[in-house]
């Protein structure tokens, strides 16, 4: 008590310090809390007891390092920064969240390269709590596996494994997704447990999936990035979106592309002509593929607000989705599995058409049974045992229980164990659920009626071949569901195929009941549900069924439908038509003289006889659609020119899978320039567009104007390009962009700017003729691979020149009077090397400058030609070079790369060589 009465003051002051520390923590971490919480727009943070988490914080801190296994666990990043960098990071939030800081990360060469580095995402989850969400940048110079933005996402479910499940199976389904993987992140050489790590969508990624660089729109109206004073729903504002990557021929700001979507697929909802507009736009195959994957992660987490992420590529002419931040839900609760959900007006506008249904449902379920969930069950079990090791080392697992009001125990490392072995049950209950909603009996009915029968079909399950039994009378001349529903055959009712059969006759053709959306809210799931939906069926002569039976498309279950006096059901909505396979139309044949004083696009296949003229008017082209065969004659060519010769035309264009197996032989274009037809974009006055097969054979083509190519050639597979001939192009004569092209006994001359231009492509070039180019008889760019074989470049600007982790193979060919020969160098970054050129058996005449090469480039010369000392500069190599005023007759190859590329040709796998 002496103590106390010597020290009081003492005591009391050293009280009221740690009274009034205590009080200035608990201000600090309430002020901190609402700023993380409640600042940011619709996003409050979950009641959290602040003592109890930061206690828990304390154990977690003193005692994890110290009892987690070393053992290794998922594959390691490390990073490295100040301590003062991250304590600016976390002042102030959420304003710092997107400032950069420098800091240092570990790569692949096991150097510390610069990178700068921030919290990744608006939603507080991301970075009001110790386990933040992080995205590094890297030096445009020094890409860590090709990738410049790289996230590093902390998992919002307790199985850590949801986010990057969703991207495996978007990966096996063929949705665009990022590359993901599960990773054990290291901050300062401490463990901060389990994270997605995962690159960020932008035109790096477009290029690594096969898609040129062109609009990937971002779309959120969520937290911080929701425009204040604007409505949340993206699909009504084209504003609303943000490039993440931009097609550079229009200007940043258009968004046409977008509106154009939304309009045509608001009047869709009550225009058939709107509709076949809109599958033009969002074609049935991409959507229905994405919907499918949608419903195989029961995950809807692209809403009509946020997450939506859409790329308009002009090239092909189409908007599709991509997957972002989207995960599994294995855990399907009381309501069972989801099938069907529309957030927005495309998916809403989609499900009432029983095409779309029937391909979405065709994709599940093959999917289903190529074993899609057995490779995620493989998959889970490859990663569990190191999954399981890193999550020992999460210095915030108690923390998280913490916030999730769940129990604090340190057995949650056998809770997690326990967890993961759960999702295996779970994938197969989920697996299972959906072939039952697909699969088995119909659930069908009819009704007679005075002029035939009606066909009732409700729930999930589609019906087809509808069987008629005891049909005595004579059999019909025409059959057609009555589309006005008046009970009469008229012209506008829609005829159905149909076959006779030994007691009946059968109808070719499924019928889907109504998909409705109960409510639109903007906080609504977007469930789809049925209605029971009534297809009267009309005759030119009375059908009078005694039995009626259907069987499903999907596994041939057929039932006998039930017979009802009256039926309640409703009638189908406007684009819930029976789909049926319809016949091939037949060519339409051309010949003589053709006026095209309109664009023209022919969606059915096209003959076109030797001799026949067709002069187009000022910008006007022709687009086909199904397949061209052009078979002009040596004597009789099919030409293509300008109405009137002091006018530019636009462009013939080959577009899409159906014009595949297209033939152009002795045809000569000549004055044509390039066009825009319905958002499709031609940059040549022959353009080949996403398609595979085709030959141009004795194709003459000259003097293109205003736009740059003079043959264009995009996403396309097996181009072959015979006995040609391509002059004074105004810029590139032939510009190929992630394609496979086989070339032969080309002549080219006099292209302003490149003979030939390659990106991302895979290409042989043979028995060719190149002169006078403006730039490069042969340009090989962005990641591509070329094999030239006794061929000639001459009096060009660069002989051939390669960059961007390309390659160039030349042998047994010709380069005289370039201005230089060979130019080896990186140019764009994404690409992170330069080019690289291998010469072997090539003669080269002198050229006014040296052949180049930079540092991270090479060039080799194998046993070759020269009549003079050729000058280098950089990394260039010459091996056996012989002094000669002339090339022998023919040298054996010595590179083992020349078979190799020959085999893959040869095997149809070209694009295996791509760099």
């Amino acid at each position: 008590m002496a103590f106390f009465h010597h020290y009081r003051l003492h005591i009391y002051l050293l009280a009221a310090c740690g009274l009034g520390g205590a009080m200035l923590w608990f201000l600090a971490t309430l002020y901190s809390e609402w700023r993380a919480g409640y600042v940011v727009l619709y996003q409050p943070t979950n009641p959290t007891n602040l003592i109890k988490y930061n206690a828990v914080g304390a154990y977690e801190r003193l005692v994890t390092p110290y009892v987690s296994s070393i053992k290794a666990g998922l594959p390691v990043r490390r990073i490295y920064f100040p301590e003062q960098a991250r304590l600016s990071l976390e002042q102030d939030l959420p304003e710092n969240v997107k400032k950069w800081q420098r800091g240092f990360a570990l790569f692949p060469d096991e150097k510390l390269h610069k990178i700068k580095i921030r919290f990744r995402g608006d939603n507080p989850f991301n970075w009001a709590y110790e386990k933040k969400s992080w995205r590094i940048k890297t030096r445009k110079s020094d890409l860590l596996n090709d990738r410049r933005r790289i996230n590093f996402v902390k998992p919002r479910e307790a199985s850590n494994v949801n986010l990057y499940l969703g991207h495996f199976i978007a990966s096996k389904v063929g949705v665009m997704a990022a590359d993901a993987r599960p990773v054990e992140l290291f901050i300062n050489d401490r463990s901060e447990g389990v994270y997605i790590e995962m690159p960020d969508l932008d035109e790096t990624f477009l290029r690594a999936h096969g898609v040129m660089p062109v609009n990937l729109y971002k779309g959120e109206q969520e937290n911080q990035e929701r425009r204040y004073g604007s409505e949340p729903f993206l699909f009504n504002n084209p504003a609303l979106w943000d490039k993440e990557a931009v097609f550079n021929q229009i200007p940043k700001n258009d968004r046409s592309d977008l509106k154009k979507l939304f309009d045509v697929a608001q009047r869709a909802q009550s225009s058939l002509t709107a509709y076949e507009r809109l599958k033009e736009i969002a074609p049935l195959n991409e959507w229905a593929r994405f919907s499918a994957y949608q419903t195989l992660v029961q995950s809807w987490h692209n809403s009509s607000y946020h997450n939506q992420r859409l790329v308009a590529d002009p090239w092909r002419g189409i908007i599709f989705p991509i997957s972002h931040d989207t995960g599994v839900n294995f855990e399907l609760g009381q309501d069972g599995v989801q099938l069907d959900s529309a957030k927005h007006i495309v998916s809403r506008t989609l499900y009432h058409s029983t095409e779309f249904l029937l391909r979405k449902y065709n994709f599940i379920l093959d999917f289903v049974r190529k074993g899609l969930f057995d490779e995620v069950i493989s998959e889970l079990d490859n990663i569990a045992p190191k999954l399981i090791k890193s999550y020992e080392r999460d210095p915030s697992r108690l923390r998280t229980a913490v916030l999730n009001g769940q129990p604090v125990s340190d057995g949650s490392v056998d809770a997690h164990a326990k967890l993961i072995a759960k999702l295996r049950s779970d994938i197969r209950i989920l697996e299972k659920s959906i072939v039952d909603k697909l699969t088995g009996p119909p659930n069908a009915s009819w009704t007679p009626d005075a002029a035939g029968f009606s066909l009732i079909v409700k729930g999930n399950r589609l019906a087809t071949n509808v069987h008629l039994g005891g049909f005595n009378s004579e059999l019909p001349k025409r059959i057609a569901w009555d589309r006005d529903g008046d009970g009469v055959l008229s012209q506008d009712d829609l005829d159905l195929p149909f076959r006779a059969t030994d007691v009946g006759l059968e109808i070719s053709a499924t019928f889907a009941a109504n998909r409705i959306q109960p409510t639109t809210s903007f906080y609504a799931r977007g469930e789809i549900t049925t209605a029971s939906t009534r297809f009267r069926i009309v005759a030119d002569k009375p059908l009078e069924p005694t039995s009626v039976t259907v069987e499903n498309p999907f596994d041939g279950v057929r039932i006998d439908a039930a017979e009802h006096k009256k039926s309640n059901a409703v009638t189908p909505g406007h684009l819930n038509l029976p789909v049926f396979k319809k016949p091939l139309p037949e060519p339409l044949r051309l010949s003589g003289q053709i006026l095209i004083d309109k664009d023209s696009v022919f969606s059915v296949p096209v003959k076109i006889a030797a001799g026949t003229v067709i002069e187009v008017a000022e910008g006007k082209g022709i687009v086909f659609k199904a397949g061209v065969k052009m078979h002009g004659s040596p004597t009789s060519p099919i030409i293509f020119r300008s109405v009137d010769i002091d006018k530019v035309w636009g462009a013939v264009a080959l577009t899409g899978a159906g014009s595949s197996h297209s033939e152009l032989r002795n045809v000569i274009i000549n004055g044509g320039s390039g066009m825009t037809i319905g958002g499709q974009r031609f940059i040549a006055m022959l353009s080949i567009h996403d398609t595979s097969d085709v030959l141009l054979d004795h194709v003459h083509l000259s003097d293109n104007h205003i736009y740059d190519d003079m043959l264009h050639v995009v996403y396309s597979k097996n181009i072959k390009i015979r006995d040609s001939s391509f002059m004074n192009a105004r810029a590139d004569a032939i510009d190929i962009d992630m394609s496979t092209v086989d070339i032969s006994g080309l002549n080219i001359n006099n292209a302003k700017n490149d003979a030939i231009d390659l990106m991302s492509s895979s290409v042989v070039v043979d028995k060719t003729n190149i002169t006078g180019s403006g730039d490069k008889g042969l340009s090989v760019g962005e990641a591509s691979i070329v094999l030239v074989t006794d061929t000639q470049i001459e009096k060009s600007n660069i002989g051939v020149e390669a960059k961007d982790r390309s390659i160039a193979v030349i042998h047994n060919s010709v380069l005289h009077e370039n201005e230089k020969t060979f130019n080896a160098y990186d140019k764009n970054w994404r690409y992170s090397g330069g080019g690289k050129i291998l010469a072997d058996g090539v003669f080269i005449s002198s050229s006014r400058k040296p052949i180049t090469a930079d540092k991270r480039s090479s060039i080799k010369i194998y046993n070759s030609w020269t009549p003079t000392a050729l000058e280098a500069e950089g990394n260039v190599e010459l091996t056996n070079l012989n002094m000669s005023m002339r090339k022998p007759e023919f040298a054996p190859a010595q590179l083992p790369i020349i078979d190799e590329i020959l085999k893959s040709w040869n095997a149809g796998q070209p694009e295996s060589l791509l760099p």
